[in-house]
């Protein structure tokens, strides 16, 4: 379902992907199928290194299997779940990854306290570079927020609600506004916790 999803959003594409074609080299099947992939294109020495981007994907793809090239991982966050079963479904992960990229110090003292070796784990930020990309100053009377995304636990949402309301608070005489775009399991959760916040006219 996943990979059918995926092949229907290649219509929405970024130029340079179109330019570069990209998505030319993108191929979708099952686990097996990946796994077979990976071995084959290693063993026609197309394949240098293995990049996963969650790590669900990774402890299932190396739980079986063993690469001859370093593969690295990306852990975004770290679910909320029993630490001991958290400790097993990542042990293929710990153990066969080469390099694991936490995006955060608290995120690497998770996975250490799960049972990662730190010597594995480097710290790779995913914010934006301030020194690269620096706001305009706002001309309008008014500040507008924007959060898109899944209403889910992860996304963070009712932080972006919480911190907006401080915000209101701190500036009641400046004109602002949140747009919240999206769905999910929260999304009445959400609503509840706006008119909670006494924020209706603004969200």
């Amino acid at each position: 379902d996943l990979a059918k999803e995926d092949m229907e959003l290649e219509s929405i594409v970024h130029k340079t992907i179109e330019q570069n074609n990209l998505l030319g080299d993108v191929e979708y099947g099952s686990l097996q199928v990946l796994r077979e992939l990976i071995e084959q294109k290693i063993k026609n020495g197309q394949l240098d290194i293995v990049y996963f981007q969650f790590p669900d994907l990774a402890s299932k793809v190396l739980g079986n299997t063993e690469f001859d090239i370093p593969s690295v991982t990306v852990f975004h966050d770290i679910p909320r779940k029993n630490k001991i079963v958290l400790s097993k479904e990542y042990k293929n992960v710990f153990e066969r990854a080469d390099l694991i990229l936490a995006i955060s110090q608290f995120t690497k003292r998770e996975l250490v306290n799960l049972g990662c070796s730190e010597s594995k784990i480097l710290v790779h930020h995913m914010g934006i570079d301030t020194e690269l990309f620096r706001p305009k100053k706002i001309k309008s009377k008014s500040f507008n927020f924007l959060i898109i995304g899944r209403m889910v636990e992860k996304k963070g949402f009712e932080y972006g609600i919480e911190a907006f309301g401080i915000l209101v608070k701190k500036y009641p005489n400046k004109p602002m506004f949140l747009n919240l775009v999206g769905d999910g399991i929260l999304y009445e959760e959400l609503e509840l916790l706006v008119k909670r916040l006494g924020l209706e006219e603004l969200v």
